[in-house]
């Protein structure tokens, strides 16, 4: 396992992914970065805390919260870094996205990031009447970009079939849309990503095709992926370390 090189590019990087995906920086003080996640992803987390630790060579505190019987993990984190890219990522009072906003993604951590805050592999199966075994015949790979604009996501299509190779759909629900790619988009993706990933998030690529069998009611049993236990050591991300300055 190769590590991160702890560097300025990298840190930008890293810091970037996180914001564009689940994290947030606190409007009363604009240098801070927060990290919220349900106990159910509580190795994820550590994860990226001992991340950034290790980038930025200092120390930070997770604490757990009951939540009012929804327990889950937060920390804060207060850096320059952070503050210089709200200067570029927040206006009018939310976040956008830009050709130069993705231009500070230009890695496979940082897209690896973004897809175990915001994606998703979804199964789809055609079952059988006569035997009732539900087949998994195709999967789509979905990067649930809610917060971000039609036009935004156009941008980021645009960025990823020009950079990576790899060219989404944009999909629509009501009032929020989504990339979405298929098994051939999708699997060169996951290709890119895949030595990025967390084990304890390894279930979000999922692949198997195979089958289930569907009780009488006819409603298909779901397919579990075990996520995992083991979360491996967050400065040694497998895969090549970035040649950024």
């Amino acid at each position: 396992m190769q590590r991160l090189k702890n560097n300025k590019y990298n840190r930008l990087m890293v810091i970037t992914a996180l914001v564009l995906g689940d994290g947030c920086i606190d409007r009363e003080r604009p240098d801070r970065l927060v990290i919220h996640h349900g106990i159910k992803q509580l190795e994820y987390i550590k994860w990226k805390k001992e991340l950034l630790e290790y980038l930025f060579s200092e120390s930070i505190n997770l604490s757990l919260k009951d939540n009012g019987g929804y327990p889950s993990a937060m920390f804060r984190f207060r850096h320059p870094t952070v503050l210089r890219l709200r200067s570029s990522l927040y206006m009018d009072g939310r976040r956008r996205i830009t050709e130069g906003i993705l231009n500070q993604m230009n890695h496979p951590a940082a897209w690896a990031i973004w897809y175990q805050d915001d994606g998703s592999m979804i199964h789809h199966k055609v079952t059988n009447k006569l035997t009732g075994i539900a087949t998994i015949n195709n999967r789509t790979i979905r990067l649930n970009a809610n917060r971000y604009t039609g036009n935004e996501l156009q941008l980021v299509a645009a960025w990823m079939s020009s950079r990576l190779g790899v060219t989404p759909r944009i999909e629509r629900e009501g009032p929020y849309f989504r990339l979405a790619m298929g098994m051939q988009q999708g699997s060169k993706f996951i290709d890119y990503i895949k030595p990025f990933i967390v084990p304890s998030m390894t279930y979000k690529l999922d692949p198997q095709y195979g089958y289930v069998r569907v009780p009488r009611s006819g409603t298909p049993l779901k397919i579990q992926s075990d996520p995992g236990r083991d979360t491996g050591s967050p400065a040694e991300m497998t895969g090549p370390a970035s040649d950024g300055e």
